[in-house]
């Protein structure tokens, strides 16, 4: 059985899921994808480290967000980010995502900590990748009236 294809069969199927609100079918199939990476590495179909877990843990706390398991997601962030040390890629996006787990457990000051940096040392706000990032951020970090990222300094 090639898990590495399955993995990411569920992964496109669960951000599909995503996108048209099927929460539990996003958790579903972004737990199949982590199972099947799981199984890919264990037989070495894939080989450590590899982006591909990095992702894979990212888009599992996607899933345990979308069902409101904030404490489960903000523990798949924090091995998604300790897997992706040494590894290439943007974390940006998936900052702002770990922001609001963070926010929706009342952890205001975390979710500051962690994302205003990021934003901050951002040389090109015009990206693609930043454009959704303020419409994410704002809802965690402007409740505190400390920070908008779209003027120079606090608001």
């Amino acid at each position: 059985m090639n898990h590495a294809l399955l993995a990411d069969i569920y992964g496109g199927l669960g951000s599909l899921n995503s996108e048209t609100n099927n929460f539990q079918g996003t958790y579903d199939c972004f737990m199949n994808e982590w199972e099947h990476l799981q199984a890919a590495f264990s037989n070495g179909q894939l080989q450590r480290p590899n982006i591909l877990e990095v992702f894979g843990l990212g888009r599992l706390a996607n899933g345990l967000m979308a069902l409101q398991r904030y404490p489960e997601a903000e523990d798949y962030y924090g091995r998604c980010f300790k897997t992706w040390e040494g590894l290439p890629g943007d974390r940006l996006l998936w900052k702002a995502n770990f922001t609001i787990c963070l926010r929706m457990q009342g952890k205001l000051d975390e979710a500051e900590r962690l994302i205003v940096p990021a934003i901050k040392d951002r040389k090109d706000l015009s990206s693609t990748r930043f454009a959704s990032v303020p419409e994410r951020v704002p809802k965690s970090l402007l409740e505190q009236a400390r920070y908008c990222p779209l003027r120079t300094g606090c608001c």
